[in-house]
């Protein structure tokens, strides 16, 4: 059965644009690799691509369950503790759809 990453599936980031590890000399507000294994909700039905990575496929809204600014993180958009992130990163951890609050 294919993962659907509805609104409101929980999540979870698996890798970051495809890998485990950050790039060497990665600096640390860009470390989005520290966020591996955290847990959050699809919190968006939009999905997008980035024009920087075309070919890495769609990407969806997640806001995660935990405050990711205390990881010193740019959120790169105006709602708390929400990314943009390739669907390839994320498995789907439980797809009751659960009402989500911004």
């Amino acid at each position: 059965m294919e993962n659907t990453f509805d609104l409101g599936s929980r999540v979870v980031l698996k890798t970051f644009l495809g890998i485990n590890k950050p790039p060497r000399n990665t600096p640390n507000s860009e470390n989005f690799w520290v966020l591996i294994g955290l847990k959050g909700v699809i919190f968006s039905t939009e999905k997008k691509l980035h024009p920087a990575y075309p070919k890495r496929g769609k990407r969806v809204l997640v806001r995660f369950d935990e405050d990711i600014r205390k990881y010193g993180l740019h959120c790169h958009n105006e709602l708390d503790n929400c990314l943009w992130l390739f669907i390839d990163d994320l498995d789907i951890t439980d797809t009751t759809v659960r009402r989500i609050n911004p």
